[in-house]
């Protein structure tokens, strides 16, 4: 109903008119409330709409009120002033009474009676209060200023409407009261020379002249004076009817504020006949369609604006509305004069005479072109990938999640797939060469996949195909391959011609989830599988996998927690020389304490510390328990030559490694010739170039540097003569059974003289039997460690075998 309301009388007007605008129906329930209304009474809307009229009453008068407003209602009138029977006054919110003048109009509304008050506060000054409250009295009661003066000009007689009109006190007696004393001065001039003879002469005169009240303020009136003549014809006085003119200017005036509030407002405002035939245009029309107002005239809408690019569905729809007399609200695409392209969001509505009859359409519309292409350009930045103009995660999971309710029998395929060696690339051309390879990677996958799929990159370097209406796993693996092959071509990139492998990891609805994030996190667990088989490759889930992932998520955690809780612990094992049995080291050997399991074997926790890279952290930890527990023990007269710590190949990619370590010792007080770090053949199989520089720098800092677990990798004596260690650890695979296995006896014995070849010491590893540590006597094998002389300890357990055992000090 409010949006009727506006369309009739023009939103700009009732949103901006300081007077309050209330629709009631015929039962005087609240049906539209202006913003001057909400701001007059201190009620939102919200509050009042549906309300009866009582609640804008104060109590005293709402019988009367309501009775007098129902006599309108059921009577003939069309219009009429409120205030008939005493004050009108309204009650604000917080229950304060306030002065107003107001006036009701009866309007038809979709073929229903309604009423329109037009109320206005009456609180500015006290005396400006008064006289608007006697104006709303005179109106109510009747609109005419009566009033009787004899031929010398003295008032005879004011009825109570010039009482009221004048501001005089309605009972106070006229006393030497003259028409003088109510008019200005140029009005008597015009009612002495002009209106007084005219009226003995012919018996009327008629004219505007303006009234004076008690305060000095001019009333224009429009004023008739009568002659009365007696009998004989002898003048006996005048009368004078005066109907007050400011009502008219009002309305005069709210018609300007219309008028400038349709020619100022920023909304496009058409009206036309019931043919569709322009009346008006206002320039808000003009700017925006470039026509002027006298080319738009007398032409329809279509005929100026008319595109082409609407289908017959939108005529029907906006044919439909008009026929049924409500308002049709849709953007329209037009062309405008000079030929270009604008969205207008547009609202027509039928304007209706007071027999109910449609007579105009009055339209408003804002140019909204610029709206929609931020709202395109949002969605984009929203739904699509920046770089490679790929949907990206969000428009994904949206996709997902309505294919897989829709849930149509067939099969659905999820392949995740992440570039191989990517970072790598990234890192040596720089940032500009990895964007251009992932955007003709993108273009390559848009490729091999059909209309119905979907290509979106999730970021970095990892993109997603989503197959939909799959038959069997047959399809998944078909574009799995054709993805693999094509990414096998290389790649122009900055001048290089570049391959780009990938590791793809597919999972299937519904077998492998029924969800979106399930699916995406088994295609990821699978991609990571198919990445640790070497890259190049797809791999499908499993349940297996899922277990897996499981149990690399529960060790990571319990590795952060004991990390940040300080439960990674230091364990030491003795190293003996076999020839004076004594101890002359220690290797430091991880443990770590998960609150749920106690201690967890290292084999557990060190490959998901190398994966996640908490090995750094860990790594550290160790070493810095390590430096202590060696401080203390020389501190407590023990000197042993050195203390061994595992350093991982992960460790090795880190170039502040040296430092760290440097900082570690120097913490502790001990020369670097105390640490010994043992790392495997894996360290230069990794990063052979990179990993020596790091190991010649450690080696240079005066640290001892051990190749442990030598035998079980490549072991090359090409890799012995590149690597700056100074003692081999033999693995205790070769160590088992010494004593009675040929083979082994055969293995070790080469060992040895390799070792000797390079200039090694050797430490014998997995010593568990007297037999075995004799055995390796013979041989004069230098060092051995193992549970035949101690397991691994704490550092107080490690002291008391070292008082146990004792040590020797290194020459």
């Amino acid at each position: 109903m409010p949006a009727s309301l506006e369309h009739l009388l023009g939103q700009p007007l009732l949103q901006e008119t300081p007077n309050a605008v209330v629709l009631i129906d015929d039962r005087q329930h609240i049906r539209y409330f202006n913003p001057a209304a909400e701001r007059i009474f201190g009620y939102s809307r919200d509050e009042v709409l549906g309300r009866p009229l009582d609640w804008l009453i104060p109590d005293a008068v709402r019988a009367v009120h309501r009775d007098m407003v129902d006599r309108f209602v059921h009577g003939g009138e069309g219009t009429r002033r409120m205030g008939e029977r005493g004050e009108i006054c309204g009650r604000r919110k917080d229950g304060i009474l306030f002065p107003a003048a107001a006036s009701i109009a009866r309007i038809q509304l979709n073929g229903e009676p309604h009423f329109v008050a037009i109320l206005n506060e009456l609180t500015d000054q006290r005396s400006l209060q008064e006289q608007r409250q006697r104006l709303a009295e005179i109106l109510e009661a009747t609109p005419d200023f009566v009033g009787i003066a004899d031929t010398d000009g003295r008032v005879l007689y004011h009825n109570r409407a010039a009482q009221r009109l004048l501001g005089l006190p309605e009972k106070e007696p006229i006393r030497q009261w003259r028409m003088a004393d109510s008019h200005p001065n140029w009005a008597i001039q015009t009612i002495a020379h002009k209106a007084l003879p005219e009226a003995r002469e012919v018996g009327y005169w008629e004219g505007e002249t303006a009234f004076l009240d008690a305060g000095g303020t001019e009333i224009p009136v429009w004023q008739t004076i009568l002659a009365h003549h007696a009998p004989d014809g002898t003048l006996r006085y005048f009368s004078t009817i005066a109907r007050d003119l400011r009502p008219s200017r009002e309305a005069q005036e709210e018609l300007r504020k219309l008028s400038r509030a349709l020619n100022q407002a920023a909304d496009m405002v058409w009206i036309t006949d019931t043919d569709g035939r322009l009346e008006y245009v206002n320039p808000a029309f003009e700017a925006a369609t470039g026509y002027a107002a006298e080319e738009a005239l007398g032409h329809t809408v279509g005929e100026l604006l008319q595109s082409g690019w609407h289908d017959q569905s939108f005529y029907a729809r906006l044919g439909k509305n008009l026929r049924h007399e409500q308002p049709h609200r849709e953007i329209s695409i037009n062309r405008t004069r000079d030929g270009r392209k604008i969205h207008i969001d547009e609202t027509i509505s039928p304007v209706h005479n007071e027999a109910g009859e449609v007579t105009h359409y009055i339209a408003t519309g804002r140019d909204v072109t610029e709206r929609l292409a931020l709202e395109e350009r949002l969605r984009q930045l929203a739904y699509f990938d920046p770089l490679t103009s790929l949907p990206n995660r969000a428009q994904l999971e949206e996709r997902l999640t309505h294919a897989l309710t829709e849930r149509t029998g067939e099969h659905q395929a999820l392949i995740l797939l992440d570039l191989d060696r990517f970072k790598y690339l990234n890192d040596t051309l720089g940032h500009p060469a990895g964007d251009d390879l992932l955007h003709q990677v993108a273009r390559r996958l848009e490729a091999q996949v059909r209309s119905t799929d979907l290509v979106a990159r999730l970021g970095g370097d990892e993109f997603v195909l989503f197959l939909d209406h799959l038959e069997g796993t047959e399809g998944a693996v078909q574009v799995a391959e054709k993805v693999l092959t094509v990414l096998r071509s290389p790649f122009e990139v900055a001048g290089h011609s570049l391959f780009a492998g990938a590791s793809l990891g597919i999972s299937l609805f519904p077998d492998d989830g029924q969800d979106a994030p399930t699916l995406l996190q088994h295609a990821d667990t699978a991609m990571f599988e198919a990445k640790k088989a070497g890259g190049s490759q797809y791999r499908f889930f499993s349940r297996g996998l899922s277990e897996a992932t499981a149990e690399r998520f529960f060790v990571e955690k319990g590795i952060r927690r004991a990390l940040d809780n300080g439960t990674v612990q230091a364990y030491f094992q003795p190293i003996l020389d076999l020839a004076r049995g004594r101890i002359v080291g220690a290797e430091a050997l991880a443990r770590c304490w998960f609150s749920d399991e106690g201690w967890i074997p290292p084999g557990r926790f060190i490959p998901v510390a190398e994966e996640t890279g908490l090995i750094h952290e860990l790594g550290e930890q160790i070493l810095d328990q390590a430096c202590a527990a060696f401080r203390t023990w020389w501190d407590n007269g023990f000197l042993l030559e050195r203390v061994a710590v595992n350093l991982s190949p992960i460790q090795l990619d880190s170039e502040s490694l040296p430092d760290r370590i440097q900082a570690i010792l120097d913490h502790h007080d001990l020369a670097p010739c105390h640490l010994e770090l043992e790392v495997t053949e894996e360290a230069l199989l990794r990063d052979e170039s990179a990993h020596l520089h790091q190991l010649r720098r450690l080696q240079g800092m005066g640290v001892a540097i051990a190749l442990d677990d030598f035998g079980t990798g490549f072991s090359s004596p090409a890799y012995l003569k590149r690597f700056p260690a100074s003692r081999m650890k033999i693995d205790r695979t070769f160590i088992n059974g010494i004593d009675a296995d040929p083979d082994n006896q055969t293995i070790l014995q080469s060992l040895l003289v390799l070792a000797d070849g390079f200039g090694f010491r050797v430490t014998a590893e997995g010593v568990e039997t007297q037999a075995e540590a004799d055995y390796l006597a013979d041989l004069f094998c230098q060092e051995v460690q193992g549970f035949l002389f101690a397991r691994p300890q704490a550092p107080q357990d490690f002291q008391r075998t070292l008082q146990r055992i004792g040590t020797s000090p290194g020459s």
